[in-house]
């Protein structure tokens, strides 16, 4: 969803893993469309490009909205305070050991 910072429309061809479910919600949003990867051709690659192309305000919308609901840095916060309440002892090791916190900061995505 990082994608979506930049306000840019996306075309999304779904390979695996969670891809199926972010290019999902790219589509459902309006900021985006999406073409399975066994449905993938060149007519429906331009289609789908040429249709994106045409949801830049949905995008803007979006991109707005992560601006306003703090970005990955208040989402990072969230998240710590969680772990932090939790008497799940292998949930904050996991979390800790992977240091989450610092790797999203690393990224430097922008935040409000």
């Amino acid at each position: 969803m990082s994608t979506f910072w930049g306000e840019p429309q996306v075309c999304v061809i779904p390979w695996g893993r969670d891809q199926n479910e972010t290019a999902r919600r790219a589509e459902i949003c309006g900021a985006g469309t999406m073409i399975p990867k066994n449905k993938l051709s060149a007519e429906r690659l331009r289609s789908a490009a040429l249709e994106a192309l045409t949801r830049k305000a949905e995008a803007a919308k979006i991109a707005d909205s992560f601006l306003k609901a703090g970005g990955a840095s208040r989402a990072v916060e969230l998240i710590e305070a969680l772990l932090e309440k939790t008497d799940s002892p292998r949930l904050a090791q996991v979390a800790t050991e992977a240091n989450y916190g610092a790797q999203i900061r690393k990224l430097g995505v922008k935040s409000a």
